[in-house]
């Protein structure tokens, strides 16, 4: 069997969620499969032994033509690759730039096509500029109508399963697949001291950054952000204006090992997002045993049900009071991971699994072998 994996979606060189979960997944199908990803030139070094990587020069965009630009170059390097790559399975982001060309693989070759979608963001809530956001919006667009003809969707949730079946998508190709964590990797990391409240995630609006800041003024705690993005020249500014450079450091983006190293030695996760598909990094920091604080949003009790510390969105006087509460705690709550985060090897397998499986309508939401 061979697998071929589109993921041209970095924006940042620091992976998102999705990207670590489809990474995650590459090792475990290269160790019984030929498997081939295309992404760019700085994602390269993320995959590790085992598959075939097929990149190309880029740079992060950084500006919009640049942004356009890129994204036209990636998609026509993907059908390049989707024209000369044989493979019985793809799989792929929902961004145009990977769906286009998985679709045209399929229509060339014949193989089944798997799409990760792990939450559908708001047309009023699209990152970046009013350009930006017109682009993204655009694009976004076109990539639903094209969504639907994915032979498999991987969703993370019943609450994006729900939306896509009232937005008129086949059932029979939804499946729920939350995204791997691997205990393993975040445990043997070596502890090191740091700051007390740490953030992981892309510095943007949709992450809440910016209230953050707000909640690190009002605490006399020592904050850390890891990531990278557009917002990050803006929030020096800030964090200099309103004088927390000796309690809030800007690390940017760090390699894995670190990340976990830091998250071992903090207190506490704070994680104030508007928008999440899943929030990988709450799940990580509850199998590291810290207590973790964000934003209420649908589908967060569904998934980490009391584990987690929820305030209202916006409320940054009780995400702070939340927070306080938190660095006094020793340990979070208990948190049943095996339900909920898979781990790599258990997830590869249900998403084979699943793009290989012919189409059932389902009563209930269909969900991975595993996951109940």
């Amino acid at each position: 069997m061979s697998i071929l994996v589109f993921n041209n979606g970095y924006l940042t060189e620091v992976p998102s969620g999705g990207d670590k979960h489809l990474l995650s997944l590459l090792p475990m199908w290269a160790g019984h499969s030929a498997v081939t990803v295309m992404l760019p030139s700085y994602a390269a070094p993320l995959v590790g032994d085992g598959p075939k990587v097929s990149s190309y020069p880029a740079n992060p965009p950084r500006y919009l033509p640049q942004l356009v630009l890129g994204y036209l170059y990636r998609t026509f390097r993907g059908l390049g690759v989707a024209s000369r790559t044989p493979a019985s399975l793809v799989f792929s982001s929902p961004g145009l730039f990977d769906l286009l060309p998985a679709l045209w693989h399929r229509r060339r070759h014949g193989s089944r096509v798997g799409v990760f979608l792990f939450h559908i963001p708001s047309p009023g809530k699209l990152e970046g500029r009013w350009m930006h956001r017109w682009v993204a919006g655009v694009a976004h667009r076109l990539s639903l109508r094209w969504l639907a003809s994915a032979d498999c969707i991987f969703v993370g949730n019943s609450e994006v399963f729900r939306e896509l079946a009232e937005r008129g998508f086949d059932r029979q190709r939804l499946t729920i697949q939350p995204p791997a964590v691997d205990p393993e990797a975040i445990l043997s990391a070596t502890p090191e001291p740091g700051p007390q409240v740490l953030f992981i995630g892309r510095l943007v609006a949709q992450k809440g950054v910016y209230d953050l800041i707000d909640v690190a003024g009002q605490l006399d705690l020592s904050f850390g952000l890891i990531g990278d993005g557009e917002l990050r020249g803006e929030l020096k500014k800030r964090i200099r204006e309103e004088k927390l450079e000796e309690r809030v450091q800007l690390f940017g983006g760090l390699p894995e090992a670190r990340v976990y190293g830091l998250l071992l030695g903090c207190r506490c996760l704070i994680l104030p997002s508007y928008q999440e598909g899943y929030a990988l990094v709450v799940a990580e920091a509850l199998i590291a045993g810290k207590p973790a604080v964000a934003y209420e949003l649908p589908h967060y009790r569904e998934i980490f049900g009391e584990a987690l510390v929820t305030v209202p969105a916006g409320d940054t006087l009780a995400l702070a009071e939340a927070v306080a509460a938190a660095v006094q705690q020793s340990a979070a709550p208990p948190w049943d991971s095996s339900r909920h985060a898979p781990t790599p090897r258990r997830a590869a397998e249900d998403c084979l699994a699943a793009l290989q499986e012919p189409p059932r309508t389902p009563a209930t939401p269909r969900q991975s072998a595993h996951h109940e």
